[in-house]
């Protein structure tokens, strides 16, 4: 009941304000977030000063505000997803490369994006959604509370894209198999089975991956491409579709997760605070993993 309340009376109405005041009230969170509650502080800074251990205390200290504010925008930009306007979405929000799947599509070629939470992945998912001729879905975790996870999905389908969940995903690269689809994935987070994932030197430490993007590529022969998500100022984002495989079935094991860690990195040192640096991404060290 306390949810409905708060969507309706607070959140959706915040959506509706104009950006400019959304982008004061991101300032607030900001100063919430930083001076108040200190959110997820140490989990922030142990992640940045693993990942940078060449900057200087003032630079690692900068881009943790810096990671705040921009954590501010996201939240707001999150809320005003529910009733964002398609004008709003084509004026702040550009793709480049995007003939990448015309040519694709034009090839008989079903296409899967590998992301990571970078820029606002939630603002890529609506914006996205009729970019394209291929059928667009991605890959969403739900949320525990049902009535927010029922809006939060019709909020990120408005404009054309299918959210599914990461237990039925398989089932989309069996149905219907003459229809061309996207299928989006978020590669980037802990992944709770540790020892069946795909490891690798990520942000100077040992990471795990998720491997069934490349697992299921390599099985359907689906296109990989990457999609490098740029925040060219507050509210407006560039998302870049570079290809990674049109053939992975001819790729050994592991290449395809290889390139993608490479890119979303490069992605990160480009610009570090548009990381999703509040995650706890290093749960558990390889050895810890291994040794449980």
């Amino acid at each position: 009941m306390a949810t409905k309340f708060a969507y309706y009376l607070f959140l959706l109405p915040l959506s509706y304000l104009p950006q400019f005041v959304l982008y004061r009230f991101s300032d607030l969170v900001y100063l919430v977030l930083v001076y108040i509650i200190r959110y997820r502080r140490s989990i922030i800074t142990s992640n940045i000063e693993g990942s940078f251990p060449g900057k200087s205390s003032e630079e690692l200290k900068q881009i943790r505000l810096d990671y705040y504010k921009h954590l501010g925008d996201i939240i707001v930009e999150t809320i005003s997803n529910f009733s964002v306007s398609k004008k709003c979405l084509e004026e702040n929000f550009t793709f480049e490369n995007i003939d990448l799947m015309e040519d694709l599509y034009a090839q008989g070629k079903s296409v899967i994006v590998m992301g990571g939470h970078y820029g606002n992945w939630e603002r890529y998912a609506i914006a996205v959604g009729d970019q394209t001729r291929h059928k667009q879905l991605a890959i969403f975790k739900p949320f525990k509370n049902k009535f927010f996870d029922q809006k939060m999905k019709k909020a990120r389908e408005r404009y054309g894209i299918q959210m599914i969940s990461m237990r039925m995903a398989k089932k989309y690269f069996i149905k219907n198999p003459d229809e061309l689809k996207c299928i989006t994935f978020a590669m980037d987070q802990w992944t709770p089975n540790a020892k069946q994932a795909y490891w690798t030197k990520f942000l100077q430490r040992d990471t795990s991956f998720f491997p069934a993007a490349e697992l299921l590529a390599k099985e359907f022969n689906w296109a990989v491409i990457y999609c490098g998500l740029e925040k060219k100022k507050r509210g407006h984002y560039h998302a870049t579709f570079d290809l990674i495989s049109n053939d992975p079935q001819n790729t050994a094991e592991g290449e395809i997760m290889e390139s993608f860690v490479k890119k979303l990195e490069a992605s990160i040192q480009t610009n570090p605070p548009h990381w999703l640096w509040s995650h706890r991404r290093w749960k558990k060290t390889k050895k810890e993993v291994f040794n449980s």
